[in-house]
């Protein structure tokens, strides 16, 4: 209790930065899940008819129909009040994944807030920060198996590619959670398309049909290729990629377990997956970090080469310049500052322990030096011919090195974790 108390001001501080970040946007997705939960409360059709312009423009509803259901409780509100609800649950929402992970620190958790991927999904009011805390969840308590499967089973049927997760509880011989996570995601799919206003024919055509439209518009591996081996082709790519990883996850980490790189795996292999990836999508990486036990210098990093690859919505460069600053002075905080009283040692010490990590196990071989040179020198190309697409780059590259993490052998010690960030701080389960 004493802890979470003091937590309690960089709560507070981070949910009134989310409401003033928020408020620059009009919440889109938000009120598209509000719309729908109306429309199905009243006994409408939340659905767009297939192969009308509705299913394109943004406004539609696209998710299984008991998340619509879930939501109805919000429609007793205005939307406006409504909208305010929903940001602050969505920032209770990271906050306590951010715990779950390990990240116990109040300015470790403000460093994730400030994260620009962070503040876009709750400017748009997406999904996205509840389905960071069903992966926090299936890693916290992965070792009960009802939870750990529920928490996928909920996650990956409101978004198909995160039921990629199911190669973590594969590939860590947790055939319960496996099976079980199987049984609850057809119990809530197969009892909405029985009950709901849309089958399962319907709704594969449905997401068939989005995913058609928008595969070639974000940041995934389709948008990427698009312009070099044709749309069609380009589509197929995500697919193949992620069952072709999923395979080389199996395969390598049935030898050599680890739990923590069997997750980032999956993770990462469910991004890959998507045929639609946008930038309020990318929360979903920092679970790599923390099961990484990056230390907490390495998530103010990550947090500030958000703002490089994208700045928030319509936050104006007055706001912008605001949030640099505050993300500036949380790291340096963070990093030289007296919530720990070893940290004034822990830049040297991560260096050092780093360093080791490298001379023992991180180098990459000449081989694998040689396909990132030439993977570097394709993306330049790329990039140089479409400067649109360096952001959709930076975005698979981030994916990509995540998968890299999950297959390379674990060179970390509990030794070298104390080093990296003595102050850590981890709930229990």
């Amino acid at each position: 209790m004493h802890r979470l108390a003091g937590l309690a001001p960089w709560f507070l501080a981070g949910l009134a930065f989310a409401f003033v970040m928020a408020s620059r946007d009009n919440q889109a997705d938000f009120l598209v899940f509000y719309k729908a939960a109306s429309a199905l409360t009243h006994g409408h059709n939340p659905y767009p008819q297939l192969g009308s312009p509705q299913v394109y423009d943004g406004s539609s509803y696209v998710y299984p129909a008991w998340v619509a259901a879930l939501l109805a409780p919000l429609t007793l509100l205005t939307p406006f009040a409504a909208a305010k609800v929903w940001v602050a649950l969505s920032f209770g929402a990271y906050a306590a994944s951010f715990r779950f992970m390990g990240m116990g620190s109040g300015p470790a958790l403000f460093l994730a807030g400030l994260a620009t991927p962070v503040i876009i999904s709750m400017q748009m009011g997406t999904l996205t920060p509840f389905l960071v805390l069903g992966v926090a969840v299936a890693w916290n308590w992965r070792d009960s198996p009802v939870v750990g499967a529920a928490a996928v089973a909920l996650a990956g049927t409101s978004k198909l590619y995160l039921l990629a997760l199911l190669v973590f509880f594969a590939t860590t011989r947790r055939y319960k959670a496996f099976l079980l996570a199987l049984a609850f995601s057809a119990a809530l799919l197969g009892g909405g398309f029985l009950i709901g206003p849309i089958g399962a024919g319907g709704y594969i055509r449905l997401l068939l049909s989005l995913s058609k439209h928008e595969s070639v518009q974000g940041w995934s591996s389709s948008a990427i290729l698009a312009p070099l081996i044709g749309v069609g082709a380009a589509r197929l790519v995500p697919q193949f990629a992620a069952v072709a990883a999923a395979l080389g996850m199996l395969a390598f980490r049935l030898r050599y377990p680890s739990d923590q790189r069997s997750f980032a795996g999956a993770v990462a292999i469910s991004l890959l997956a998507t045929p639609i990836l946008w930038s309020s999508y990318l929360p979903l990486l920092l679970p790599i970090l923390f099961v990484a036990d990056a230390p907490v210098w390495a998530l103010g990093a990550a947090a500030a080469l958000s703002w490089i690859l994208t700045t928030p919505d319509r936050a104006g460069a007055a706001l912008d310049a605001v949030s640099v600053t505050l993300l500036a002075a949380l790291a340096a905080f963070a990093l030289l500052g007296p919530f720990s009283s070893a940290r004034r040692v822990t830049l040297r010490a991560s260096i050092r322990v780093l360093a080791a990590r490298l001379r023992s196990a991180a180098v990459p071989s000449q081989r694998a030096w040689a396909w990132i040179a030439i993977l570097a020198a394709a993306e330049a190309a790329v990039a140089a011919i479409h400067p649109a697409l360096l952001p959709a780059i930076a975005a698979q590259d981030l994916v990509l090195a995540s998968l890299a993490y999950a297959l390379a052998p674990s060179a970390a010690t509990p030794a070298d974790l104390e080093v990296l960030d003595p102050a850590r701080n981890r709930p229990s389960a």
